[in-house]
């Protein structure tokens, strides 16, 4: 009885090795046709136009007219895309709230840089000084918008949203010149 189930298994697994052998057999074939096939026909790609759409160009500010890898012919078959005129001039005037902040930083940050350059251990040149404070200038319309929309997210009121502003801006100007000269130790 041993034997039999002895016998019966070996028979189990040399069939199922028969079977997976001309599996295999029969997989090296397709392969070696796909490859034969693949070797004897040329590709089927070819390029024949391509075509660029600028839908994520960035442009910040233009004034006048920007044309991207056209020949002077493709000009006249341009699809006209204009700006109206009343949109363009409210991009170009700045916040109300920019020249105060420009004010403050004009007339505060020169003494409170010095102020951390003593504190710190470390001497700071006019150069320098006029670097930050005009980098903290470029960033100031981004910095009034992202706290405008802060304002409405809190439901602050009208009346005080200018303040608000204000001082969280002050604030954040504060901790990044602390920052700027503790992280330059």
């Amino acid at each position: 009885m041993y034997n039999d189930a002895w016998y019966q298994y070996v028979e189990q697994l040399h069939a199922y090795m028969k079977k997976q052998d001309k599996l295999i057999q029969n997989l090296e074939r397709r392969l070696a046709e796909l490859e034969a096939k693949q070797q004897s026909s040329p590709s089927n790609t070819t390029i024949e136009k391509l075509e660029y759409h600028f839908d994520q160009l960035k442009i910040d500010r233009m004034d006048g007219t920007l044309h991207i890898g056209f020949s002077p012919e493709d000009l006249g078959n341009m699809d006209d895309v204009s700006i109206p005129l009343q949109q363009r001039q409210t991009k170009n005037q700045p916040h109300p709230m920019v020249q105060r902040l420009e004010n403050y930083v004009s007339q505060t940050c020169p003494s409170f840089l010095d102020q951390l350059a003593k504190e710190a251990g470390q001497p700071i040149d006019d150069e320098k000084k006029n670097l930050l404070i005009e980098d903290i200038k470029k960033q100031l319309t981004e910095r009034i918008a992202f706290y405008q929309k802060e304002a409405m997210h809190k439901q602050i009121a009208e009346s005080q949203q200018e303040e608000f502003i204000f001082s969280r801006i002050r604030d954040e100007i504060n901790y990044g010149l602390r920052e700027y000269f503790k992280n330059k130790e």
